[in-house]
């Protein structure tokens, strides 16, 4: 009797004419991950002939059905967690962004994770921030099973203003060793203003002379504030009677004399 393969069996199986025993062919690859169209079923036609000549041969045939097992010895594939913009008053609890993986194997098991070793934080001037100065990774948590990260301490863009948050996604199914990839999402912490401008000194004094020229430089009043969507202004308070003596620039905060001054009828502003 000799056996071979009439159908089904592509470049998968062959047969031992001899024996009848069924193997994988050299060099083929049953992974299901690895076929297209993804295949996980084989059926094939196997014949078996007798030693009669010509008509007097006779045939018999049987059909074989062959299911593939998948083995989870793949990596997960973590989508692009690219950059998301987060503004510094989050509130406390609120999503901020969902980090999604897929895997190929059919049984998988994936966990996510920050690998809290590679991350790294920068101010607006690009300093790198140290967790000893702002704890930068206690301000997010990142759900293991559906992959959402969440705010859980307000983050301020005047100490922090890039994160960078090295993700992990784990195969915990696998049936060969670890199987971990590793991506990073960026988190730029966007501005409010939430911060009151400052003068470089609390307090100016000057000295002018009596009847000096309009337009004379009296000083120059200088505020800063730190947030990133700063635009200050500058006005005077107080009565008309004083106010109108000088002129202060909005934008520059440089005041000069605006009117005639005369030390008997002011003599201090």
């Amino acid at each position: 009797v000799v056996y071979r393969i009439q159908s089904g069996a592509g470049d998968k199986f062959v047969i031992d004419p001899t024996s009848g025993i069924l193997s994988v062919a050299n060099g083929a690859s049953l992974d299901p991950d690895g076929t297209e169209p993804r295949t996980t079923h084989y059926s094939m036609v196997v014949v078996a002939l007798d030693g009669g000549i010509g008509g007097n041969q006779m045939t018999a045939t049987t059909q074989v059905q062959i299911d593939i097992q998948d083995v989870n010895n793949k990596l997960p594939v973590l989508v692009d967690p690219g950059t998301v913009r987060v503004l510094e008053n989050t509130k406390v609890g609120q999503f901020v962004h969902r980090v999604v993986a897929t895997d190929p194997d059919e049984k998988s098991s994936l966990r996510f994770s920050i690998d809290r070793d590679n991350c790294e934080a920068r101010s607006e001037e690009g300093t790198i921030i140290k967790p000893s100065e702002f704890d930068f990774l206690s301000a997010f948590e990142l759900n293991a099973v559906d992959g959402l990260l969440r705010v859980v301490r307000l983050l301020d863009r005047e100490r922090v203003e890039v994160i960078r948050l090295a993700i992990r996604v784990e195969d915990t199914a696998s049936v060969s060793g670890k199987q971990i990839t590793s991506g990073v999402l960026t988190i730029i912490v966007e501005d409010e203003n939430d911060n009151n401008p400052m003068f470089r000194k609390p307090f100016y004094r000057r000295f002018i002379t009596e009847n000096s020229q309009l337009g004379v430089l009296i000083v120059n009043v200088v505020a800063d504030d730190a947030d990133k969507n700063r635009t200050i202004t500058y006005s005077l308070e107080g009565s008309a009677k004083m106010t109108e003596l000088v002129h202060l620039d909005q934008q520059t905060g440089e005041m000069v004399v605006a009117n005639r001054i005369d030390h008997e009828q002011t003599p201090w502003l």
